[in-house]
């Protein structure tokens, strides 16, 4: 079984040169969240994908195109077809095998990991309104054992 994977959410806000081509994805989304996740993970050397409204799962490095779709309530897994598409059989893999998953960002997001991985996903920040959201990442509360699943 591979380790504890983090899933963070895409961004609404990209990176005003994405129209111009792809790019890999941890450069394309640009949202305030998305970033303090990133460089936390990053700092860290967690492993991490993101989780695109369009895309579904991603890794950092996977490249991307502009697109405007944002995550909606309600997902059904079988409508969503696509959100292991891009995903190499190693990530595929990491995603299956993964002993632990926690999401970093809204319920909307982990319900729909959860509905997609069948499977229970760790959500620390479930229910927090943005602004919340941004101080526990800021805090580095999200790598608190408390917030990690046992």
């Amino acid at each position: 079984m591979s380790p504890h994977l983090f899933i963070v959410p895409c961004s609404a806000t990209k990176a005003r040169t994405l129209p111009a081509g792809p790019m890999p994805a941890k450069d394309a989304y640009t949202g305030q969240g998305f970033r303090m996740l990133r460089h936390r993970l990053e700092l860290d050397r967690s492993p991490w994908c993101i989780l695109s409204a369009l895309y579904g799962f991603i890794w950092p490095d996977t490249f991307i195109e502009d697109y405007n779709v944002k995550m909606r309530k309600g997902i059904a897994p079988d409508s969503w077809p696509a959100c292991f598409d891009h995903l190499t059989p190693q990530q595929r893999d990491q995603l299956v095998t993964a002993e632990s998953i926690t999401i970093l960002g809204s319920k909307l997001y982990a319900d729909a990991a959860a509905a997609l991985l069948k499977r229970h996903v760790h959500a620390p920040f479930a229910g927090l309104p943005i602004g919340k959201l941004l101080g526990a990442v800021h805090r580095g509360e999200w790598r608190r054992p408390s917030l990690l699943p046992v």
